[in-house]
C-alpha cells in the first residue's frame, strides 16, 4: 500500500474495510464515479506489482 499514492489510498483503504462506494464518496466529497476511477487505478497499479 505504500507504493500507492495518498489520493488513491484514501479510497482503497475504506473500500477494503467494507465501506460502500457511496459512503466513500460522501466522506471524501467526491462523486461515486471518481471513487470507481481511483479503485480502477489502484487495481491496475497492483497488477504491475504482483507477479503473475
Amino acid at each position: 500500500m505504500r507504493k500507492i499514492g495518498p489520493r488513491i489510498r484514501a479510497v482503497v483503504l475504506p473500500y477494503l474495510e467494507g465501506h460502500s462506494i457511496r459512503e466513500i464518496a460522501a466522506t471524501l466529497g467526491m462523486k461515486p464515479k471518481a471513487v470507481y476511477g481511483r479503485l480502477h487505478l489502484a487495481r491496475e497499479h497492483l497488477k504491475t506489482l504482483a507477479p503473475a
